[in-house]
Formats: structure tokens, sequence, C-alpha cells
């Protein structure tokens, strides 16, 4: 119903306009005739009735068109969609998982080879600043896809697992690790700081800290080294975070 009013009344004052514009064009032309070149200034200097004309012309022709105009500045004003990448789906089943029923199936692991990466790690975790991880190489054949983690204890999780392209022997490559304790159901403490974690009493009794390192040769076949954390005494009686090695290397699936 609006639509056919406003219509409707951008036809009325187009006419009406087109009706004034008659007039006016002929007192121009009389001007011309009389006044010469400066003929072209009577509008400038009496521009009354030629500026009422081309107000209510414009408005006319706004209400007609006003739905298709109001569409073309959406369409300028509306931003470029925000297109994202989808989350990788989860796997059904964790790499301990899939260990297990081929162990179950009599189907073993490929025994790891003569030559092979074998990749360890340093943490650092000084008083001021902030932590940092050093992959070591000690290998004879490049790592590729090295990822590290999850810790064996529930409380800490990385925010994003660090992860390395490639890693190759004699190289070390150094990363800062983003993780955090969270201690209850709405607590976190302790972010990013795995010497003041390792001290903390609510861990007392508890096997010790283990996370593993993942990482595949160039022929695709997969290693996990399995790294254990101790706190140390730090200063000058050694580091504060002490790294051991875990069960020996082995191949996964």
């Amino acid at each position: 119903m609006l639509k056919s009013v406003k219509r409707i009344g951008g036809f009325v004052l187009v006419a009406w306009g087109i009706i004034r514009f008659i007039p006016d064009l002929l007192e121009s032309i009389q001007a011309t005739a009389k006044y010469g070149k400066w003929s072209y200034a009577h509008l400038l200097v009496f521009p009354q009735s030629a500026l009422l004309t081309i107000v209510v012309l414009v408005i006319g022709l706004g209400l007609i068109f006003s739905d298709t105009i109001q569409k073309k500045l959406h369409e300028w004003r509306k931003p470029e969609p925000f297109i994202t990448q989808p989350p990788p789906e989860p796997e059904m089943f964790t790499r301990e998982q899939k260990e297990r029923m081929r162990s179950v199936a009599g189907i073993e692991p490929t025994p790891v080879p003569e030559k092979h990466p074998d990749i360890i790690l340093e943490w650092t975790s000084p008083r001021k600043g902030d932590d940092k991880i050093k992959f070591r190489n000690i290998g004879e054949r490049s790592g590729f896809g090295v990822t590290l983690g999850p810790f064996s204890w529930p409380e800490l999780s990385f925010l994003v697992p660090p992860q390395i392209n490639a890693l190759h022997p004699n190289e070390p490559v150094e990363v800062e690790p983003q993780f955090m304790e969270r201690l209850g159901e709405d607590r976190t403490t302790n972010v990013g700081h795995m010497g003041i974690i390792l001290g903390n009493t609510h861990y007392n009794g508890r096997e010790p800290l283990r996370i593993e390192i993942a990482f595949s040769d160039s022929d695709g076949l997969k290693f996990v080294r399995d790294i254990i954390l101790k706190r140390g005494h730090g200063g000058i009686w050694g580091p504060e975070i002490i790294v051991e090695l875990g069960d020996k290397l082995r191949t996964t699936f």
C-alpha cells in the first residue's frame, strides 16, 4: 500500500514539474531572443521558478524509484561475506586407541629403521619471562610435521600445540609454548609457566608429567618420542625444568 502511494505521489509531482517546466523554457527562449548571450544568466538571476521546478521533479523521481535506489544503496553498503575454512573434523580414534586396536588384531608397527630422525627438546622456564622450548634433531634424517602434546596431566592443555614443519639435524628451532593450567571448574592459573606448575603442591604424589613428540620422516613413517618433565633447582644448581627421555623411540600408525 505504501509503495503504491509513493509511486502515485511521485507521478503527480513529475507531471506537475513537467507542466511547470514548459513556461520556464518559453521564458528562457524569449530572453535568448531579447538579450542574446546574456540570456543564459536569466535563470541564475531569477531562479525561483526554475529551482522550484527542479526540486519538484527530483522529489517525484525519488518517490517513483525509491525502492530501486534503496536496493542499490543496500547492495553498495553490504559488506563482503567473511569466508572461513571449516574446522577439521576430529578423528574417530586417538593414536593410542589405534595402536591398541591394531595390537589386539596382531598388527605390529614398523620397526625403527637404522637411519631415522630423533627429536628431543629442552624446556626453559625463567622466573621472569615466557617459557621457551628448543627442539633438536639428534637423528640422521630430517623430521617433518613435528607436533608436541598432549600432556599426561589433565589439568594442563595447549592453547595451540607447538608445531614445526621441518626439523633438520643440527638445526635447532625454538618456540614459545602457549598452554595453561586449569584447576577446578572455573579457575585458571599459571598460564604458560612450567616452573610454577611443576612446583604446585596440587600435583604431589602424581606420576611424572609426560608429553609426546610426534613426527615423520621423508618416507611418511611416523614416530613418537616420550618426554618426562620434572622440576629442577634452577639458578646455579641447574635447570629449572629437567627433561628426561621416557619410553624409547617407536614408530606408530
